[in-house]
């Protein structure tokens, strides 16, 4: 339940760009929700490596998603999406359409 996450979430972050949105997770704490404004994001590739916890999860999620809204995040392009370092875990990852991923 998105909505419902968002409610309950320790903190609100906000990203319109990848770089904004590898800013906000190299800043992201345990319970956090990262929403990712609606739009196309080009060759966007980031790396995780803060956790969440089991009991409070990193999320990271669309805008449209956490607010029950219409609209799409789609990232396109690049070589891949994410990499996980320094045995990041804990996190929730949805509401986002993958495009022409090389990998």
């Amino acid at each position: 339940d998105w909505p419902k996450a968002y409610k309950s979430a320790t903190k609100i972050r906000s990203a319109n760009s990848c770089s904004k949105l590898q800013s906000e997770l190299d800043q992201v704490n345990p319970g956090d929700m990262i929403i990712v404004e609606t739009g196309e994001y080009k060759a966007c590739t980031i790396t995780i490596t803060r956790s969440g916890t089991q009991d409070r999860p990193i999320i990271v999620t669309s805008k449209a998603k956490a607010l029950n809204r219409s609209g799409a995040v789609i990232f396109s392009g690049g070589n891949k999406f994410a990499t996980l370092a320094n045995s990041a875990s804990h996190y929730i990852i949805g509401g986002f359409q993958f495009i022409d991923q090389s990998r």
